[in-house]
């Protein structure tokens, strides 16, 4: 393994680990259960959706079409809910935290290649 996939690979591992680390403070500070397991799945998928492009192609594809399934249950309708969430939903949250790191590996992972 080269070096420079050796730092990525770390890179990716210590994101992970913040990541996860950030999604259990955010169960702890929640108090509504349901909250909690709306947000953990929401910030589940999207975490899963963003390491998915570190991956070969073809595992991409069998991700993404696990993901699409889950997406489809969710976005069944369902009765609209008074009220509103009074901060953005950790999916959302994590989405942004992790997208510019996604962007660089993604964007080293096309430069070593070529």
């Amino acid at each position: 393994m080269t070096e420079l996939k050796a730092q990525q690979e770390e890179r990716i591992r210590q994101k992970l680990n913040a990541t996860r680390l950030y999604i259990e403070q955010d169960i702890i500070n929640t108090e509504d259960i349901a909250l909690k397991r709306i947000e953990i799945d929401a910030a589940t998928v999207v975490t899963l959706s963003l390491v998915t492009e570190l991956l070969p192609e073809s595992v991409q594809q069998q991700v993404k079409a696990i993901i699409n399934l889950h997406e489809q249950v969710w976005s069944m309708d369902t009765p609209a809910v008074t009220g509103i969430t009074p901060r953005k939903p950790l999916g959302e949250r994590i989405f942004h935290r992790f997208a510019f790191f996604l962007h660089t590996e993604l964007k080293d992972k096309r430069l070593s290649t070529t």
